[in-house]
């Protein structure tokens, strides 16, 4: 019987500890960020508050040397996170007000990322990005995107992480075990949304950007962050353990009790 006990506590532990989806929606109640470059917001998973939560922040190649500056996120609802960079400027429109490798000019730079930091490891198992169709004032769009995952500090700056600013070489060092790129067909005033799975295991960061390096086109690609489907591990609460492993001693005490006498 004691055996039995035991066995059903650590299964019910067990299962407690179980993998759940989360959601973090970017596109329907959004934050104030406030008006500057570095600013930041953070977001509750469907799970709800008290749930997971992300912090948003944003950073763009357009130091000297082609390093990290802070940039300013901003959100458009039913659409998603947008960044400006230094380069475009607080207030710039469409289509560098969105997640983009346009120097400005129609020509390759100037590359945004958007970093989210959650409160505990999450394994990411999609993101999805929309697009307005205004990129293609230089051509015809795409939503080529690069990302990053790892176990990096909460607060992480890229601008001055590194000693002064990192570089995109250096996000290894920091931390950022996993790359990967998805990349899509150029589309002709692409509007819409696009969905690509992530996976490869959980993560508290996770970094995005518009393509950076040479892609499977030459298109250049413009987006907003949608949403993004995390698993998450629900762990009990130190609680739950403490009055289990508390009834677990007391039928310990009862099972030497009985073979006492």
């Amino acid at each position: 019987m004691f055996r039995k006990i035991t066995l059903a506590f650590v299964a019910a532990m067990s299962a407690s500890s179980a993998w759940a989806t989360v959601t973090f929606d970017f596109h329907t109640a959004i934050p104030s960020f406030g008006n500057a470059y570095g600013n930041s917001a953070s977001f509750d998973g469907s799970d709800g508050a008290g749930g997971v939560q992300v912090t948003v922040t944003s950073f763009s190649l357009t130091g000297a040397g082609t390093t990290f500056e802070t940039a300013k996120t901003s959100g458009t609802v039913n659409l998603g996170l947008n960044v400006c960079n230094q380069l475009e400027g607080l207030n710039c429109l469409l289509p560098q007000h969105q997640i983009d490798n346009d120097f400005g000019n129609g020509t390759f730079g100037a590359v945004d990322f958007i970093l989210l930091q959650f409160n505990a490891p999450v394994s990411i198992t999609s993101v999805t990005l929309s697009t307005v169709g205004d990129g293609n004032i230089f051509g015809t769009t795409d939503t080529d995107a690069s990302f990053w995952q790892g176990n990096v500090a909460s607060g992480l700056n890229l601008a001055t992480a590194c000693g002064g600013a990192c570089t995109q070489a250096s996000l290894a060092g920091l931390g950022f075990a996993v790359n990967g790129n998805s990349d899509a067909a150029p589309i002709s005033n692409n509007s819409g949304l696009r969905t690509f799975n992530v996976g490869g295991g959980a993560y508290t960061s996770f970094l995005i950007s518009a393509r950076t390096g040479a892609g499977a086109d030459s298109a250049l690609d413009y987006f907003k962050l949608y949403d993004a489907v995390t698993e998450s591990s629900t762990t009990p609460e130190p609680g739950t353990f403490g009055l289990g492993a508390a009834a677990l001693i007391g039928l310990v005490a009862l099972r030497r009790r009985a073979l006492t006498r």
